[in-house]
């Protein structure tokens, strides 16, 4: 668990505000003394921690603390309209990264529902959760994101970030609830943060044969169903078999038993899709080096990966091209490392 930047709020307090003691009871003890509006409640986020994904590198936690001291600072200065725009900022701050994990750059330019809602839509378990499902999961969720979206519209009408003409009417318990819903959402987004990360293509791959990390039954199937392997270009389906055929070839046992035997046996490109069954084809012939590595075993298991592609022929010519242009070397099947 990772707790926030900064010192605990306190007579030498890291944030500037001194004259307090006591943590969130003594700030609310203070804060009463001298007529203050803010709640328990709102104090009481002051003292949240979140917990950091480990594919947040610094700058991308760093900003989101950034993001949550100006949520502190706002509540401690009672001003309402700042609150509401701190809550929004650190959402928007957890969905660019999203956004960046999956390999896209969102501009300044880009409205915070466009980026709010392509991350949220990234982070839901499409399989109970997914725009194809009904349950009350998929309910609570879809919910949690409109409360979001009001959010922003709130923020639009009466929060921080605009020039005022008259003052914003906005009330401490709607600010109360929003608090609730943002915190809500964060909490819920940061978790699933890393599980997103390991389904992208470039981490899987990293992975599977740059870093060669450890991988136990089951978890390469999990893996490539947080992927989406469907919903993936069609080369990126492809990068991935490539690699998995390369490191089950390498005597990964779990990887070929999870990656390409069962592929083999199946008859499904929906299961299995085209891109993936492409790659898994050309990587049973050649490593990662160029070197041919096929043997009696991943030849036969080869020809039973593509037999459902309807059209095989230029895959088929694309692969003996590369095999004739690779180094052979004597292998000693795919048993071995």
């Amino acid at each position: 668990m990772i707790a926030r930047s900064g010192e605990p709020l306190g007579d030498s307090g890291g944030d500037g505000f001194r004259g307090f003691t006591g943590g969130v009871d003594g700030t609310l003890r203070a804060a009463v003394a001298g007529g203050s509006v803010m709640t328990t409640i709102l104090l009481k986020y002051r003292e949240v921690d979140f917990e950091r994904p480990q594919h947040f590198d610094d700058s991308n936690w760093e900003g989101l603390l950034l993001e949550q001291q100006r949520f502190d600072r706002a509540v401690l200065a009672e001003d309402l309209g700042d609150v509401v725009g701190s809550l929004k900022t650190m959402i928007e701050s957890i969905s660019k990264t999203v956004l960046e994990l999956g390999g896209e750059s969102p501009n300044n330019k880009t409205t915070f529902p466009t980026v709010f809602q392509s991350a949220h839509a990234k982070l839901l378990d499409q399989s109970v959760e997914g725009h194809n499902v009904k349950g009350p999961s998929r309910n609570v969720l879809e919910q949690a994101r409109k409360m979001i979206l009001s959010l922003d519209e709130i923020r639009n009408q009466s929060g921080s970030g605009h020039g005022r003409t008259i003052l914003p009417d906005i009330k401490l318990d709607t600010v109360e609830v929003l608090s609730a819903i943002a915190f809500s959402w964060i909490h819920w987004a940061l978790p699933r943060i890393d599980k997103f990360a390991e389904g992208r293509p470039d981490v899987l791959i990293r992975d599977l044969i740059v870093i060669n990390n450890t991988f136990t039954r089951g978890l390469l199937v999990n893996r490539l169903l947080d992927a989406n392997l469907d919903k993936l270009e069609p080369q990126q389906q492809r990068e991935i078999g490539l690699a998995v055929a390369r490191r089950g070839m390498q005597g990964t046992f779990v990887v070929w038993g999870d990656g390409v035997e069962d592929c083999a046996r199946s008859d499904s490109i929906k299961d299995w899709s085209v891109g993936y069954r492409e790659g898994v084809f050309q990587g049973l012939y050649t490593d990662k080096f160029g070197n041919l590595h096929a043997n009696p075993s991943s030849i036969l298991a080869s020809l039973r990966v593509i037999d459902p592609i309807p059209d095989i022929e230029e895959l088929v010519k694309e692969t003996n091209e590369v095999c004739k242009a690779s180094v052979p070397f004597t292998p000693n099947g795919h048993g071995t490392a």
